[in-house]
């Protein structure tokens, strides 16, 4: 008895011992990890894809929907998949409403629809588009500049808002109003600021105003940044888009807001009349400048993005028949949209449109936010 006691006894103290080691292994065990690739819909906190690669995207003139040119096959005018990104551009001066109710009509009910599974990259433009307001809500706003000179670029053409009447708190009032209507919006978007700082001064002859208006956009941006921030706007993410032709480096070293101020920093490459034999040749002109410490150590952790790009009708084929293994060999691009603009030189031809369609086949641009 007293063996088989001392057996019994045994096999028990083995047992608590088998029980305690188990839940001590139950204790320790690490939870089941969530696949961070996936988590919040595959972005990271810039909202960029969260683990390489980079969002395939498309704007088209006239902020036209993007959704229109999606379906289940490819054609001239169609991709069998959803784009990844889309772009707005907006203006100050887009107003709805009279005083004391007016407001900005942007971002609208269908940006909203379209940005629950797209990342949204929204420009708020410092031209106006179809003249500047004088007053906003019964408070008077500053006049405008005016280009209209013949060394004016097309696209620069008209009135726009100086950036140091932003930075110096002229335009609160209006600007109170689209941070309110940023914050109410239902999703995440990546914001710029009257993107392309160097195209908009590299023209200019004045040197007083070419100085004064880099300088003020630095300002202005950082005046902007506070304000959102002020008004509890939490889902903005802030891109520092330039053309990225210029050679002078003074511009964005000048303009550049700060490391604190940007998530992202973008360029709108183009090569029109097909100069550079590849689209890693066109993408990497600014890229390696970037990289190269242009504006400095901290900015090449940022989120590197193409908001325009555009290539001459002789070469779109060539282009994009590599523009996946161009992509990977520059990784820290994590977004490209190509801008379609149907009379311009670099507008999409069948060739071009099924390239660009063909291109994103690859799984480097399938992350899918």
């Amino acid at each position: 008895m007293r063996t088989s006691r001392t057996v019994l006894t045994a096999l028990a103290v083995l047992a608590a011992l088998i029980a305690a080691g188990l839940l001590v292994l139950a204790r320790t065990s690490p939870e089941p990890r969530a696949d961070p690739c996936r988590e919040n819909g595959g972005r990271d906190d810039r909202l960029a894809p969260a683990c390489g690669g980079a969002w395939w995207g498309l704007y088209r003139s006239g902020n036209a929907d993007v959704s229109a040119h999606e379906g289940d096959r490819l054609d001239d005018s169609t991709v069998p998949r959803r784009f990844d990104a889309f772009r707005r551009y907006y203006s100050l001066a887009q107003l709805t409403g009279t005083a004391p109710e007016q407001t900005l009509i942007w971002p609208t009910a269908r940006d909203a629809e379209l940005a629950r599974d797209r990342v949204l990259f929204l420009q708020i433009d410092g031209r106006c588009f179809g003249g500047c307001p004088s007053s906003f809500n019964g408070h008077p706003l500053p006049e405008p500049a005016t280009f209209d000179d013949p060394e004016t670029p097309p696209d620069f053409t008209g009135e726009w808002i100086r950036p140091g009447d932003v930075a110096e708190g002229r335009f609160d009032p209006l600007l109170n109003a689209a941070a309110d209507r940023l914050k109410a919006f239902p999703g995440q978007i990546v914001l710029d600021l009257s993107s392309e700082i160097d195209t908009q001064v590299d023209w200019m002859t004045d040197r007083e105003l070419r100085a004064s208006w880099t300088a003020g956009y630095k300002r202005m941006w950082r005046h902007v940044h506070d304000l959102f921030t002020a008004r509890g706007v939490t889902n903005v993410r802030w891109n520092y888009v330039v053309g990225g032709f210029s050679g002078d480096d003074s511009i964005y070293t000048a303009s550049y807001p700060g490391d604190a101020y940007v998530d992202w920093i973008s360029w709108d490459p183009y090569d029109n009349q097909c100069s550079y034999g590849s689209a890693h040749a066109v993408l990497n002109r600014f890229y390696a400048r970037l990289e190269a410490g242009l504006l400095g150590q901290g900015a090449r952790n940022k989120a590197y993005g193409i908001m325009e790009l555009g290539f001459g009708e002789a070469c779109q084929e060539a282009y994009f028949r590599n523009l996946a293994a161009d992509l990977k060999r520059l990784p820290k691009i994590r977004a490209i949209l190509y801008f379609d603009r149907p009379s311009a030189e670099y507008a999409l031809t069948p060739e071009g449109w099924r390239g660009y369609a063909n291109a994103a086949t690859d799984p480097y641009l399938n992350r899918r936010p």
